[in-house]
């Protein structure tokens, strides 16, 4: 993704399909060329054509 726009519409995305999403910020981590900041999503896909599955994943970005 580049720029806001394009940030804004995948966020809907998850908005739109996990009403209840809480996305929560475990951890900011330092390496020696960059910085990870570590996050856990939790939610129930309860949007349109949603199947009220439970999702609970963790990732991080660089």
């Amino acid at each position: 993704m580049v720029g806001r726009n394009e940030i804004t519409e995948f966020a809907k995305g998850f908005m739109t399909a996990f009403p209840d999403m809480k996305l929560t910020m475990d951890s900011l981590v330092t390496k020696s060329t960059s910085i990870e900041y570590h996050w856990s999503f939790i939610g129930t896909n309860t949007g349109p054509e949603g199947k009220c599955n439970k999702v609970d994943f963790s990732g991080f970005e660089q």
